[in-house]
Order: C-alpha cells, then structure tokens, then sequence
C-alpha cells in the first residue's frame, strides 16, 4: 500500500502528464479540436483519471493558465520581502517575468491562442489573478516617478501597459533556438524599458 505522500506523488505525475499531453494537443490541434479522450490517450491515462483532477477541458485550459500566473505572483509575494529601491525592484521583476518564458512558453503560447473558448467563470478569475500582477509593477512605476527616478512624462498606467503588452507576446516571436537567448533578450528589453524611463529632472 502507497504511503500517503506517495498517493500524492502519483496524482501530481499523472495531473503534470495529463496538462504537458494537453499542451502538446492543444498547440498541434487547438483546444476546440482537442478531445479529453484523445487527451486521455496520449498521456496514458484514463477517464477516470482526467475527471479526478479536472471536472472539464475548460478547467484544464484555466488550470494552464493559472500555473504560470500563480508563479509571477510569487514573483511580487518575493519582492514585498525585498527593500528595494524602485529601479532595482522594476529590474528584479522584469528579469523573472521575462524568464517565465524558460519553463512557461508551451503554456502561455496555448492560453493566449485557445482563451476565447473559455467559460465566463474562469476569465473572471483569470482578470482578478493579473491584476496583482499588474498593480505590483504600476506601483514600482509610481514609487519610482515620486522619487525622480522615472520620467512623469508617461502615465503610470501607460507605461505599465506596455511593459505587460511587450513581455506578454513575447510568445509570438521567441524561440528558445534562437540567435538571442533569453539572457540576451531580457538585458536589450531592460536597456530598452530604463532609457525610456529615465528622469529628465
């Protein structure tokens, strides 16, 4: 008989399994032609095993979704335990939030072609996720704009719209073999976001 921390590890192998199968089938096919059966063949598990862990593909599709957004948030739960001026908060942030990219490109390329799909419940919950997010870095722009670190040319919220817009379809052109690695990328994209916010005063 399992152990019960050994119960728990076979149910996270076979959640991690069925997500990473979903991954694969929802890029190749989209998630409108993607069958949990089919999703159930190609992980090697059961029916049963799929309605153990999501109670439908949409929740499969939200749960995609939340594992790369739960880890950016911890990013900010991180960085509240950090006392950092707010050019080095805005470098830590923007540094792992493009290196999300690293281990969360399948997922984010899936939840940002196949989202419409989704049912209302899970955008609502979605929408409240991002906003922490969002609210983290608008505040680093403000912290910084009050201390004459950052230019009050821009808005907070605009410049904080376009740090999100240009990381966020990043999944559109970044391939991980390609010329630029991500540590490339992520020093040009920081020069890029620091010139551009550079005081004037």
């Amino acid at each position: 008989m399992y152990k019960h921390d050994e119960v728990l590890h076979v149910h996270e192998d076979l959640q991690s399994r069925l997500i990473q199968s979903a991954l694969i089938l929802f890029e190749e096919n989209g998630f409108k032609n993607t069958t949990v059966n089919s999703i159930v063949i190609h992980s090697g598990s059961s029916k049963g095993g799929f309605y153990h862990h999501f109670k439908s593909k949409d929740e499969l599709l939200y749960r995609i979704h939340e594992s790369f957004i739960n880890h950016v948030n911890r990013l900010v739960d991180e960085l509240e335990q950090k006392d950092l001026p707010p050019a080095e908060k805005l470098d830590y942030i923007l540094t792992h939030f493009i290196f999300v990219y690293d281990h969360y490109k399948a997922h984010i390329t899936v939840f940002n072609d196949e989202n419409k799909y989704l049912a209302d419940e899970y955008k609502t919950e979605i929408v409240a996720s991002r906003r922490k997010f969002k609210s983290a870095i608008e505040t680093i722009i403000i912290e910084g704009q009050a201390a004459d670190v950052f230019t009050k040319d821009i808005h907070p919220t605009v410049i904080t719209m376009s740090i999100l817009g240009m990381v966020n379809w990043m999944y559109t052109w970044y391939k991980p073999d390609g010329r630029k690695s991500l540590e490339d990328i992520a020093e040009e994209m920081k020069i890029f976001v620091f010139n551009a916010l550079r005081s004037h005063s």
